[in-house]
């Protein structure tokens, strides 16, 4: 049986590139699939972030990239581009220092497919993520966890905002994260 590979003797344990020798996958000896190259990125501020705008949202651009496998996420826009079509997975903590005790503040993970950041008072939007903290909150400061999984296209643009409903000034601290990985 010249020709024929029993399934029970291949092996396997190392998947390259197909147009490079780069380690695209690998499955090590209990069978875990590892995938160095794998999208995804871990973002904080450099400095705190004041969001002034009252009523509106303002894109929240973490400065500093702790990963950013593919750099697919902008530290200057503070927008993800997706690389390829796939489902991923977006997460972001959020301290608001200075939230006012009778408004409420409010976290969004927002899929603009290729448009621009949107800017206009509070909406809830197609493909838009969002987490929010009504009145009687702390006015010293409060956390906002928002985790979104969502289908993107090859270029869809992935931003996240935040804000406050009141006039007064609120503070993304350096204790915030963001976070999105490529999951299918």
């Amino acid at each position: 049986m010249a020709g024929i590979v029993r399934a029970d003797t291949f092996r396997m344990n190392t998947i390259k590139s197909q147009d490079s020798d780069v380690t695209a996958m690998t499955i090590d000896a209990s069978g875990r699939v590892l995938k160095p190259n794998q999208i995804h990125f871990h973002v904080r501020p450099t400095t705190s972030i004041s969001l002034t705008e009252g009523n509106d949202h303002q894109t929240i651009i973490m400065g500093t990239a702790v990963r950013n496998i593919g750099n697919a996420y902008s530290t200057t826009t503070g927008i993800f581009t997706a690389p390829i079509a796939g489902v991923y997975l977006f997460a972001a903590n959020i301290r608001y220092d200075s939230a006012a005790s009778g408004g409420y503040i409010r976290t969004m993970i927002i899929n603009a497919g290729t448009g621009a950041p949107d800017t206009t008072p509070w909406n809830d939007y197609n493909d838009t993520f969002s987490a929010i903290n009504g009145s009687g909150h702390s006015t010293n400061y409060e956390t906002i966890s928002c985790t979104a999984i969502m289908y993107c296209n090859a270029n869809d643009k992935v931003y996240l905002q935040g804000g406050h409903n009141n006039d007064s000034a609120v503070t993304a601290h350096l204790e915030s994260t963001y976070s999105g990985v490529l999951i299918a």
